[in-house]
């Protein structure tokens, strides 16, 4: 019997963040740079302040090799910046990829959200000026959307490989979801502690995609097993404590060593 996933999540979460820094001009031939942060390995920007804006982490040194699309949940303010996801962010910058997190709403629930994330990506791309093997990655609410948006991604920039981390409804329907190219390779997780969604977002998300005729071959899911000082619950994924990278960052690792090869060591 087909299990469907009946209510959205609401994360508590409240505040707002962001990179610090002085307020750019905007360019004429790019999207408007409001804010600049630097860690010693990592450059974070922000671009826009409405739903198409997007945050764009790269290394500091080296040349990056992949782009990452992340795409955030369903929150408070706080979940529409990246303030709750930095360390994963940051260590995916690290490896060599050029991460791009679209606000892709100004409130919390905002309708639209597939295109508004394609936009961002497009805008991303004007800015880091080249395209390079495209990762997507997302959790809870952005575990649906990530799929939604790869189906209406132009072909050039459709991800080769997409992590859904307990994937969740989101607020409009879905697109065609045949769109979305049967390659991709698709790895699904949900948390055997997971409170919000359970197994449901995931079983909802890989019927979808059978009946769109995606080639389920190519598509996998993964129980995140709780263990001894890690409860694998819905907001597991924002930690960064070494059971959660263990669980979550290094199967992103691996989708991304798998379509873009081993990350730059310039």
């Amino acid at each position: 019997m087909r299990l469907l996933l009946g209510f959205v999540l609401v994360l508590a979460a409240a505040g707002c963040g962001g990179g610090s820094g002085d307020e750019a001009a905007p360019t004429p031939s790019g999207p408007r740079t409001v804010s600049t942060s630097r860690t010693a390995t990592v450059l974070q920007r922000q671009f826009g302040t409405g739903a198409d804006g997007f945050y764009l982490f790269t290394p500091v040194k080296g040349r990056w090799g992949s782009i990452v699309v992340y795409v955030h949940g369903h929150g408070g303010p706080g979940e529409i910046t990246p303030m709750y996801h930095l360390p994963w962010l940051r260590h995916l910058a690290e490896r060599g990829s050029a991460v791009v997190y679209p606000r892709y709403e100004n409130q919390p629930g905002g309708h639209g959200a597939a295109r508004h994330i394609d936009a961002a990506v497009e805008s991303a791309l004007a800015v880091l000026g080249r395209n390079a093997p495209i990762v997507g990655i997302g959790y809870s609410r952005g575990g649906r959307l990530v799929v939604d948006w790869a189906a209406i991604a132009a072909p050039a920039l459709k991800p080769r490989a997409i992590l859904s981390v307990f994937p969740a409804s989101g607020e409009d329907p879905s697109p065609d979801l045949s769109q979305v190219a049967s390659d991709t390779k698709v790895l699904v997780l949900s948390g055997d502690q997971d409170e919000v969604v359970g197994p449901y977002g995931a079983v909802e998300l890989l019927n979808a995609l059978k009946d769109a005729g995606f080639e389920l071959h190519n598509a996998k899911w993964h129980i995140v097993e709780s263990r001894p000082g890690f409860t694998a619950n819905h907001l597991s994924v924002l930690q960064s404590t070494p059971p959660a990278r263990k669980v979550f960052w290094k199967p992103a690792d691996r989708l991304i060593v798998a379509v873009a090869g081993q990350p730059s060591t310039e």
